[in-house]
C-alpha cells in the first residue's frame, strides 16, 4: 500500500509541474500570438485559445487544457487520450516536449528552438484572420 501511495504522489507532482510549465508555456505563447510551431526536434506545437496541443514525430501526443488545467496524453497509435495520473508508459517523450514548449515560449530567438508556422494577426480579422491562416499554412 504504501509504495501505491508514493507512486500516487510521485505522478501528482509530476502532473503538477508539467502543468506549471504547459500553463506557462500556453500564456506566453498566446501573448507572441504564436498558433503553431515546429521545433528542431520535429515536434509540432498548436496553441488555441483552450489549448496547447503537442504532436510529436512519432504521433503520439500530449495536450494541456486550460480550463480544465490539466495534461492528458495519447501514445503512438493509441485511439484516445488518458490523464496524466493514468497513463501508464514512458513519460519522458511527453515531459521533454512540454519543457520544450516552455523554452520556446521563453525564447528570444525563436529561430534557435525551430520554425514559427502560424502566427495570430489582429489586422486579418482576429479570429477569423488566425482561422483563415491555420486553414491555409
Amino acid at each position: 500500500m504504501v509504495d501505491r501511495t508514493t507512486r500516487a504522489e510521485e505522478l501528482s507532482e509530476g502532473h503538477s509541474e508539467q502543468k506549471r510549465y504547459a500553463k506557462l508555456a500556453h500564456s506566453k505563447l498566446r501573448e507572441k500570438g504564436i498558433t503553431r510551431f515546429r521545433d528542431k526536434a520535429g515536434r509540432e506545437y498548436w496553441i488555441s485559445e483552450q489549448k496547447i496541443q503537442i504532436i510529436l514525430p512519432d504521433q503520439s501526443e500530449v495536450h494541456y487544457n486550460v480550463d480544465s488545467n490539466s495534461i492528458s496524453i495519447k501514445s503512438a497509435g493509441e485511439q484516445h487520450f488518458v490523464a496524466y495520473e493514468e497513463f501508464a508508459g514512458n513519460f519522458a517523450p511527453f515531459v521533454n516536449a512540454v519543457r520544450m514548449a516552455q523554452s520556446i515560449a521563453l525564447s528570444e530567438n525563436l529561430d534557435e528552438e525551430g520554425k514559427v508556422l502560424a502566427r495570430l494577426h489582429e489586422g486579418r480579422g482576429g479570429v477569423a484572420g488566425a482561422m483563415n491562416e491555420l486553414m491555409h499554412s
